[in-house]
């Protein structure tokens, strides 16, 4: 019956070792997207709020810089909710306690900017400019950054330990090589 089986080439040994190989590439692309989906966020997130910000509030001014922003952190926060979505299953899914931790830390900041950012259009939305209070849009607009920064500062902390965990399967003591 083996004899059979291996002239086939269905050898139960030769089906493991697809099985194996079918699991392992299964595998290294989900972490590709994974880190493909999380990369593109912080370092996305990173970029707009260091450098485009800036530059386009002194280029454009205030209220074009606002448009602009509005625009682009809906697509900041849908990639952030992927992106702690995808971190808390990898800490569950691989047994990384102290990512699991932060990655459903970052979850109610996450969504607090989804339904912030949601609050700040209806202001700007809802106010002609000659009833525009600018203290109800800049006291919301403020809680806004300062969650955003707390959002930023956990997948910081997520990235030292990420990196902690690379040098130590490398046994190096360079994080870097």
């Amino acid at each position: 019956m083996v004899e059979q089986h291996e002239m086939h080439g269905h050898a139960p040994l030769e089906k493991t070792n697809q099985q194996s190989t079918l699991r392992n590439t299964i595998a290294g692309l989900a972490q590709l997207i994974l880190n493909s989906v999380w990369i593109f966020w912080l370092g996305g997130l990173t970029f707009y709020m260091a450098i485009v910000v800036p530059i386009g509030g002194d280029i454009l001014g205030g209220a074009t810089q606002g448009a602009v922003t509005a625009r682009v952190t809906g697509y900041l926060n849908a990639f952030g909710l992927a992106s702690v979505f995808l971190m808390i299953a990898e800490g569950w899914l691989k047994g990384f306690r102290w990512q699991l931790i932060l990655a459903i830390a970052m979850l109610a900041p996450q969504l607090a900017l989804i339904w912030l950012r949601s609050e700040l259009t209806l202001i700007l939305i809802n106010k002609p400019s000659i009833l525009f209070d600018g203290w109800e849009f800049y006291s919301a607009h403020r809680i806004y950054l300062w969650t955003q920064t707390l959002l930023w500062t956990l997948a910081v902390a997520i990235e030292s330990l990420k990196a902690r965990r690379a040098k130590d399967l490398r046994g190096s003591d360079s994080v870097i090589g």
